[in-house]
């Protein structure tokens, strides 16, 4: 089957994942930040990854940054799980990724984990185009607030010499 790395600070997301995946087959590798995926990324190429965006040391929008740079990584899916993405509704093509699935209730993520995966049959185009799992999930204010301060400060620091 396909080799698949999660890369997400929440080790209760890693172990889901893991458990949801490998009984079906496919050889699952774990990195708790963006760091340590790129450690990971150094050893092999996996056939998709599955990254949060919002993690300390290196967050999934840097690396998927990375992830388009390396040529040996343009046939890897590219996956994003996002708990931010009632708050940021995005089109997952825009950042670079092949789909976006909501955190949420986790037996409800299950059916969108397995629709994104590599297999026979490509992608569909409309899963580029919208984040799967949208209906479980309500916006929260507070964490739209703390966002737009992570997006600010990314800001200021971006343009210090």
């Amino acid at each position: 089957m396909s080799k698949i790395l999660v890369v997400d600070n929440d080790p209760l997301i890693l172990k889901f994942i893991v458990d949801l995946l490998v009984p079906e087959g496919h050889e699952v590798l774990t990195a708790e930040n963006g760091l340590a995926a790129v450690d990971v990324l150094n050893e092999c190429i996996p056939d998709a990854i599955f990254l949060d965006l919002v993690m300390p040391h290196l967050d999934g929008y840097q690396l998927l940054e990375i992830i388009k740079e390396r040529q040996e990584l343009q046939q890897t899916r590219v996956v994003i799980l996002s708990p931010t993405a009632s708050e940021y509704l995005m089109s997952p093509s825009i950042l670079g990724a092949h789909a976006c699935i909501a955190k949420g209730p986790l037996q409800k993520m299950s059916p969108h984990i397995f629709s994104v995966l590599p297999g026979k049959n490509e992608l569909a185009p409309e899963l580029s185009e919208t984040v799967l799992g949208l209906q479980q999930i309500h916006p929260r204010q507070t964490t739209r607030e703390l966002l737009d301060a992570q997006q600010r400060l990314q800001g200021l620091l971006s343009h210090i010499t």
